[in-house]
């Protein structure tokens, strides 16, 4: 999709993922209004973290290869959360494995082929947009994930209110997120901020968010199709 200069404005950018991101998705909406399922709330976390866990590595990558220093600076506050701020015991990626290990006893009953596939398809499709030769498009998908994190967070905890046979406190991987993702949410802010006057850039960060957005609403649409066709 091509944006007028005018339309690439990262204010814009902002809002699109903001009112494209998971959480406005029907799948989370009809999730959270139709009675609490916990096996599509565990196949919904299990593909999510196909990519997920992923994401470190795309973080650190991007340090790499990012030219300007103040964003960098956003990426390595980025990365420093996902590793536990230093603490072994917190790794992000950790405290998913955990998250689902409590969640397993929900795990729906589908041929191994099958199970995974929506998350694999939106990890092979953030990580050929962290591959494109700007790493500006890299940044889109961070600014569009993170925004989108925070949704979803946000319904995690939603739905787990709605229960009693698990508590929040058993899901470390969730409350630490609860306390991160708003501030990951405004890091989107800082770092749609700091990629400044050149249009280039702001065109390939555009076309990273994008790329994003359409990863994820492919992700739940598969997911609408496995759980509510009739819906979908």
């Amino acid at each position: 999709m091509e944006h007028s200069v005018e339309s690439q404005s990262m204010e814009a950018l902002v809002r699109l993922c903001r009112e494209k991101g998971m959480g406005q998705h029907p799948f989370l909406r009809l999730t959270a209004e139709l009675p609490l399922d916990m096996t599509v709330l565990y196949d919904f976390m299990s593909n999510l973290n196909q990519a997920t866990s992923a994401y470190p590595g795309w973080l650190s990558s991007l340090c790499e290869r990012m030219p300007d220093k103040k964003v960098r600076a956003i990426l390595f506050k980025l990365v420093n959360d996902e590793y536990g701020d230093g603490d072994p015991e917190q790794i992000h990626v950790d405290l998913f494995d955990q998250l689902l290990r409590v969640l397993g006893r929900w795990r729906p009953d589908l041929p191994a082929d099958q199970a995974l596939a929506p998350g694999r398809e939106l990890r092979a499709r953030a990580a050929r947009t962290f591959d494109a030769d700007s790493p500006y498009e890299g940044i889109g998908v961070v600014i569009s994930g993170e925004i989108s994190a925070d949704q979803h967070i946000r319904w995690l905890g939603h739905q787990l209110s709605r229960q009693s046979e698990v508590q929040p406190s058993e899901l470390a991987w969730y409350t630490v997120h609860a306390q991160v993702e708003p501030d990951h949410a405004l890091d989107s802010s800082r770092l749609s901020q700091l990629i400044g006057s050149s249009a280039e850039s702001r065109a390939a960060v555009w076309r990273g968010a994008e790329a994003s957005i359409a990863a994820q609403h492919a992700f739940l649409d598969a997911l609408l199709q496995r759980h509510y066709p009739e819906l979908a």
